[in-house]
């Protein structure tokens, strides 16, 4: 019973990806404008082919045969999954807040150097400028 769960669940996860790569396709097409007789001639098949490959039932879609789609599609396919997209978030985050933070450091230091050559100036008279 178990076995069978697991295969239902792994052909679920297998048609979700498919679906997943095909409506994307699908939205890029139109898009770009691109018709499927156009795409099969970049992509050098038929346009049987092509449907075949959006079709509801694709046959042998393959990683390299999305990847090639979308090629031809002027894109590139990522693949990532839920775990990945929180690591990219985050890394993104930190990185966001590490140029903020340097941003804010040069500003002070020139602050800090504006403030210090009129400190400096010949005449007695010492101020802080803004800046």
């Amino acid at each position: 019973m178990n076995d069978m769960v697991n295969e239902l669940e792994i052909a679920m996860i297998e048609e979700g990806a498919i679906g997943s790569v095909q409506s994307m396709a699908l939205r890029l097409l139109r898009d770009k404008g691109i018709s499927r007789s156009e795409l099969a001639e970049r992509m050098e098949v038929s346009v049987a082919r092509v449907s075949q490959i959006l079709a509801d039932d694709p046959k042998n879609l393959s990683i390299k045969k999305a990847a090639v789609l979308f090629y031809h599609l002027g894109e590139k396919l990522v693949f990532t999954c839920d775990r990945i997209a929180v690591m990219d978030r985050k890394a993104e985050n930190e990185k966001e807040e590490r140029k903020q933070s340097y941003l804010a450091r040069q500003s002070m230091k020139k602050s800090m150097a504006t403030w210090s050559s009129c400190a400096n100036d010949d005449s007695n008279e010492k101020y802080l400028v803004a800046v």
